[in-house]
């Protein structure tokens, strides 16, 4: 469950990075 949160602040962050 974790891990999907952490997957998605990571997408997020590399989303808005760009």
């Amino acid at each position: 469950m974790l891990s999907n949160l952490c997957l998605v602040l990571h997408d997020k962050a590399l989303q808005s990075r760009r």
